[in-house]
């Protein structure tokens, strides 16, 4: 009994311990994941201002290169810009990606789109022109404002990922202190816990260790009452089973203790004639905890163990 009311105070110290660690790892872990989170939105928001620049790069050679063949008539300029504009193409697929999550960049996406195609329709234009040698200074006003609209768009767009950076950016930074402390926290607090525990089960051992004493002491006490006593002392369990017959019980039912222990009394010193009412009387003492002579001296039958009956008194308690 004693050993398993020590097992289930250790057994309550390290549920408590571990419901708080789990408690606060969960807890960082959540700070965590949520740090992730956050860097990889700025991640994203890097990676389409990237795109932004690049789309910025590859207008402005397809016009660098259209210039340039106007100077040059060189064809290998016109080969640059189909170049340019294939790279292009293929920087509006990843930022369509990259933007597809975001309602107003997607807008914001499709209105710079409409102006490029429109300023690449007016370089062929006056390309056409040229070739006529018909351009003129307001063709020229007219593709520079066009281009100028482009880059404002572009500016806008990225100012737009500038504030979503700010915005998580500061949220990261909170969570970085918050995930630093919420780590030292957890390392003090289970270090503690540690150290809290392995007291607290050295003062459940302890303390087990002493009750384990005092019992052992308990029972060689009474044993030696056992064994002194003037009369025959017999100790059943709840089943009916003897624990513990004295010496006096040896010679008065001429049992010996190592023949009788396992056993019932039905089995060794009650008569035939009484066992059924023992068995019932011992049910209800057991249910009840009480009898109608417990704590009474009463005469009856017993058996020796050559079966003859003889007169005893008789005294049932219990404990």
């Amino acid at each position: 009994m004693m050993e398993k009311i020590q097992h289930s105070g250790i057994k309550i110290i390290f549920l408590f311990a571990t419901i708080i660690l789990v408690t606060l790892a969960l807890q960082s872990y959540v700070r965590i994941k949520n740090l992730i989170t956050e860097s990889e939105i700025i991640n994203h928001t890097n990676l389409v201002k990237l795109n932004l620049e690049k789309i910025s790069s590859h207008v402005s050679e397809v016009e660098s290169n259209n210039r340039a063949y106007m100077l040059t008539i060189d064809s290998a300029f016109i080969r640059s810009s189909q170049v340019a504009l294939t790279n292009l193409n293929d920087v509006f697929s990843v930022i369509d990606s990259l933007t597809k999550d975001n309602p107003k960049q997607i807008q914001n996406v499709i209105l710079l789109r409409n102006k490029i195609n429109e300023r690449i329709k007016m370089m062929d234009y006056n390309m056409i022109l040229f070739s006529k040698n018909m351009i003129t200074v307001e063709d020229r006003l007219r593709a520079k404002e066009l281009m100028e609209n482009i880059k404002t768009k572009i500016h806008n767009m990225k100012s737009e990922e500038d504030r979503l950076l700010d915005k998580h950016g500061t949220s990261v930074n909170k969570l970085k202190i918050i995930v630093i402390f919420f780590t030292i926290f957890l390392i003090i607090v289970a270090i503690l816990v540690l150290v809290l525990s392995y007291y607290k089960i050295l003062r459940e051992l302890r303390v087990g260790e002493g009750m384990k004493t005092e019992i052992v002491s308990h029972e060689i006490k009474m044993q030696n009452i056992l064994k002194n006593a003037p009369d025959a002392i017999i100790t059943i369990d709840e089943n009916g089973i003897i624990m513990s017959w004295n010496p006096q019980a040896e010679n008065i039912f001429e049992w010996k203790e190592e023949e009788v222990l396992g056993k019932t009394l039905t089995e060794t010193i009650i008569p035939e004639r009484y066992r059924e009412r023992h068995e019932s009387g011992l049910k209800h003492l057991l249910k009840t905890g009480e009898g109608p002579v417990l704590n009474k001296e009463i005469e009856v039958f017993a058996l020796k163990k050559n079966l003859n009956e003889f007169p005893v008194e008789l005294k049932i308690s219990a404990s």
